[in-house]
């Protein structure tokens, strides 16, 4: 799903119960597949192949990571580093309690 951005659900057999009719979505992509070899300051998602400094380019820090699903469609969204097995973000959505708009 990297750089796709959107996945549709399939629906489920009628009569289907919604416990049984759960689809699991795991999309695997390092960073540096979404970096350019380009110049820092020249784009945001460039790797500074400039620098003559090692601590520049040395990796990176992640200051937000994001999940973004439609519910009721998502249970959950994980993401985790793939390197240490460390889970670095979870999401639940929230359900409302009534049919009022945001609050569904």
């Amino acid at each position: 799903e990297m750089r796709n951005g959107e996945y549709d659900i399939v629906p489920c057999l009628p009569g289907t119960p919604p416990e049984s009719c759960v689809q699991v979505l795991t999309a695997r992509w390092k960073v540096r597949d979404m970096m350019r070899a380009c110049p820092s300051g020249q784009r945001v998602d460039c790797t500074g192949s400039d620098s003559t400094d090692a601590s520049k380019v040395a990796g990176l820090h992640l200051l937000y990571a994001g999940p973004h699903c439609h519910a009721p469609d998502c249970l959950s969204m994980e993401l985790y580093n793939a390197d240490t097995g460390r889970l670095l973000c979870r999401m639940e959505p929230e359900f409302g309690a009534s049919d009022e708009v945001y609050d569904e």
